[in-house]
């Protein structure tokens, strides 16, 4: 998919809406893991900030999901299903967090 097209497609207000709510999602699992995962505090810091503005974080991922799932040209009627923008937002946690 061209670049462009991701980037449209991470604009389209529904589909923020959707990362938006897979965001606040893996802030309640990450709030809840051992303190023993990996990268714990990288990850918990994010998710705070995630938690405490997710209108701010919710375009943020949404570029992020959507070249993650090589979308192109989204409508209401072909969002990515719920389950695919919540792994899609579970795998790049860690990217966003500063854990490389």
């Amino acid at each position: 998919m061209a670049y462009v097209d991701q980037f449209t497609s991470s604009t389209y207000p529904i589909f923020v809406q959707q990362v938006t709510v897979a965001m606040t999602s893996a802030t309640i699992a990450i709030a809840a893991e051992a303190t023993a995962t990996l990268n714990h505090n990288n990850r918990v810091l994010l998710a705070k900030a995630v938690a405490a503005n997710p209108t701010y974080w919710g375009p943020l991922f949404a570029l992020g999901v959507a070249t993650n799932l090589a979308l192109n040209s989204i409508t209401a009627a072909t969002l990515p299903t719920d389950a695919n923008v919540q792994n899609s937002v579970n795998s790049i946690w860690n990217t966003f967090a500063g854990v490389l």
